[in-house]
């Protein structure tokens, strides 16, 4: 009895996906929040939007990691971080942005950042490749999100880099 009711405290405090209805009211707001001119608005539009975790509102998030200013992408690079139910096109999201970002540095190393969040092993190629940056704070980010995916397969990347 007392296991049963500790594995659903456990459950309960889980992230957990949201349903559609829910999904629909929160990009419903953002589409009415991200219409302000303001930069510092639409941050917290992306912001309240990854309040909810779910599949559509992965997809929004992730379309804006390549558009809009840089404290916009970089907001929904944290807010996909946190999509830990939706870990592999979390990470899908955030390499395939890499590209669209090379040249903002902190976007950069915030996507590699959240990778690192997402702790997810998949992501372990695409940081390993991190490691070469030329920017030191993007390779130092790469790193770090190394670290925290704490994978076997980065122990040897990571010494060469000594």
């Amino acid at each position: 009895m007392m296991l049963t009711a500790a594995m659903l405290a456990v459950l309960a405090a889980l992230p957990t996906l949201q349903d559609d209805k829910a999904a629909e009211e929160a990009l419903e707001a953002f589409k009415t929040a991200y219409k302000s001119p303001s930069e510092a608005d639409r941050v917290a539009a992306v912001n309240e939007l990854a309040r909810v975790h779910h599949a559509k509102t992965l997809s929004r998030l992730s379309a804006l990691l390549s558009s809009d200013g840089p404290s916009v992408r970089l907001a929904a690079a944290k807010g996909i971080a946190g999509f830990t139910e939706l870990k592999k096109p979390s990470v899908g999201a955030l390499t395939g942005a890499m590209p669209a970002n090379q040249k903002e540095t902190t976007v950069h190393a915030g996507l590699y950042e959240a990778l690192g969040r997402l702790e997810e092993p998949s992501a372990v190629p695409i940081v390993h490749r991190g490691f070469d940056e030329k920017e030191t704070v993007v390779a130092k980010a790469a790193v770090g999100a190394a670290g925290q995916i704490g994978s076997v397969a980065s122990i040897d990347p990571l010494i060469e880099l000594l």
